[in-house]
């Protein structure tokens, strides 16, 4: 399959914002533990931001790759970040159960989907 220039662009960028999220949470997730790092809230407010980039993205990704299931599989893996993410919902003010969801639960799950859709898309970027 190749893509137009548009659809590799969008591929890329794409790759590109989930590395930038998760070094997002990587921050945040640190930020629990050094003080030093002051921005955690402030950062996750971007990685929300993010998500909601992503989850616009996918809607196009999944058209551009509908005849290759294991792609489609991979987006729509996204799903259960953001099952993770609802369950910050009226948590953001206790920092015991906010910590917990973002290390346990979206942290994780989103560096495992990351690879999964990373090693998906990569072919068709590189070429």
């Amino acid at each position: 399959m190749n893509l137009t220039i548009e659809q590799h662009e969008l591929s890329k960028q794409y790759v590109d914002l989930i590395f930038t999220v998760e070094e997002g949470l990587e921050y945040v997730v640190s930020s629990f533990s050094d003080y030093e790092r002051t921005e955690g809230d402030r950062i996750l407010n971007y990685i929300f931001s993010a998500f909601i980039k992503i989850a616009e993205s996918n809607q196009v990704l999944l058209k551009i790759f509908n005849n290759n299931p294991s792609i489609l599989k991979a987006i729509e893996g996204f799903q259960s970040v953001m099952q993770q993410v609802l369950k910050l919902e009226g948590q953001l003010h206790d920092p015991n159960e906010k910590e917990l969801i973002i290390r346990e639960g979206i942290f994780p799950l989103f560096v495992e989907w990351k690879n999964t859709i990373q090693k998906e898309l990569q072919p068709f970027i590189l070429n």
